[in-house]
């Protein structure tokens, strides 16, 4: 079962349906005829396939170009406003061939209509993730650990932060579906509340609550209640899992059953013994021992990330109330790789070594997280650390650049430091003054900075930072 376009009809009534014919010519057939199903949904038409949904955004722009690709395209069904309607209604008759058209009032309150009656329909389990960091490496972890067991789950798409996007993500569950994973971003207070009622999960997961976009809120501490809204209409029988280890998150409490987990003995999923060690094929792990409850066993995690830990055991969790084997947990989270971007080992293409890209998300903690990390790699000699702008901060953005410089002090292995952007600057205002400190406006500088610093071999280059500029970096330094 998915969305047709007969449940579109019955759902948003004030809607108009037209099919054009093989001349491109409106034709008198009726939606309730129509079965066939509408995935994927899309918004924009360089994503479009044959047979595929074009939902037409309330004002998104250059509309002539949008349908006149879409049709290119061979797209079934455009979801749309008048105004759209009346654009493709100017195109040639050819391209509308065996097109179907809804007409709506408003697209994006119609998207979000659809998605909360389809929703309403549907009874697999919803896990929402939330937190600060660590929401799409947990996401991907329990996705990877149903994969290996060839349960169908669906994965929802990037870190959504508006219902729009939750809404899309909601009309691609079908009856196919065992389990859907949702990741939920906040950019303002109110904003995980208005995207759980949406959702509806059936269980929910607060990563941490941290100095990510502080910006946008009054405090660290209105940044944990945003997160803890997750659980605000959860039921006593609904399960919600909190990092034990986070102060921000643990001294509250809720309606709902709460399970800690973390590396605290507290907790009831955590994570001791925790070490670095090097493989056999000379790449770094992490070596701790998993306890879920009362079944322990020493696993093995690649990377050796502080956060690969904590989504670890997120998912671990999870996967417990979903009643996935203890075994079936430890084999899917000793199988999982680093996603792109978030300190992905990569070979460094400039000279001999290991490029670590961490240039998806930065905030404090994070940064302070990667900067551990890399010192914790004692095999190699020469290590250089990139770190760009720490953005969302707010207006204490000063000082948090300012604590990253003393944090350095604290990993004496890393040799040569590059700043790239003017907030980053304020890192060597306080940087040690045994590490060699460059300044770089922009990736080009940076890479003839990491360039010129790197060493025959044993070289570690580590790129943190979330912009376009680091992202090409990252691609100069790995070319071959």
């Amino acid at each position: 079962m998915q969305v047709t376009i007969s449940f579109l009809c019955q759902t948003l009534s004030g809607s108009r349906y037209f099919r054009y014919n093989e001349a491109g010519v409106v034709s008198s057939e009726k939606p309730f005829s129509v079965t066939y199903g509408l995935l994927p949904i899309i918004h924009e038409a360089d994503h479009a396939l044959d047979g595929s949904t074009l939902w037409v955004r309330s004002g998104q722009e250059n509309i002539p170009a949008l349908l006149e690709k879409a049709l290119e395209r061979h797209v079934r069904l455009i979801v749309c406003e008048q105004a759209v309607y009346d654009e493709l209604d100017k195109l040639p008759a050819q391209g509308r061939a065996h097109l179907d058209v809804l007409v709506v009032e408003n697209s994006d309150e119609a998207l979000v209509t659809t998605a909360r009656a389809w929703r309403a329909l549907s009874t697999l389990p919803v896990i929402a993730i939330t937190g600060s960091v660590g929401k799409t490496t947990t996401k991907h972890m329990l996705a990877s650990i149903f994969d290996r067991e060839n349960v169908p789950v669906y994965t929802a798409h990037g870190n959504n932060c508006t219902l729009e996007g939750i809404a899309l993500d909601l009309l691609h569950i079908t009856s196919e579906h065992a389990l859907a994973f949702f990741e939920l971003g906040s950019k303002s207070f109110g904003n995980i509340e208005q995207l759980a009622l949406l959702v509806q999960p059936t269980m929910g997961l607060i990563t941490n609550a941290s100095h990510a976009n502080l910006g946008n809120f009054k405090s660290i501490h209105s940044i944990s209640q945003e997160m803890r809204s997750l659980f605000k209409h959860f039921k006593p029988s609904q399960i919600g899992i909190i990092c034990g280890d986070d102060d921000l998150l643990t001294p509250y409490a809720f309606i709902n059953p709460t399970v800690r987990f973390g590396t605290r003995i507290r907790n009831h999923i955590r994570a001791n013994r925790i070490k670095t060690i090097m493989q056999d094929d000379d790449t770094i792990a992490t070596q701790c021992v998993l306890t879920v409850y009362d079944q322990q066993q020493k696993i093995i995690l690649q990377g050796n990330h502080i956060s690969t830990v904590y989504a670890a055991l997120g998912a671990a969790a999870i996967c417990h109330f979903l009643n996935a084997p203890f075994q079936v947990i430890v084999d899917g989270l000793e199988s999982f790789r680093a996603l792109p971007g978030r300190f992905q080992p990569l070979s460094l293409g400039v000279a001999p070594g290991v490029l670590i890209n961490d240039a998806h998300t930065t905030n404090p903690e994070s940064m302070k997280a990667a900067i551990s990390a890399i010192h914790g790699m004692s095999q190699f000699e020469n290590k250089i650390a990139i770190l760009g702008d720490m953005t969302g901060l707010g207006e204490k953005e000063g000082f948090w650049h300012r604590q990253i410089g003393r944090d350095l002090g604290k990993t004496r292995s890393i040799n040569e430091l590059v700043l790239v952007g003017e907030r980053a600057k304020r890192i060597g205002e306080t940087a040690p003054v045994y590490m060699g400190v460059h300044y770089a406006k922009d990736w080009h500088e940076a890479q003839e900075a990491a360039q010129s610093l790197t060493q025959p071999d044993d070289n570690l280059v580590l790129v943190k930072g979330h912009n376009a500029q680091l992202g090409n970096l990252v691609k100069a330094l790995a070319a071959h």
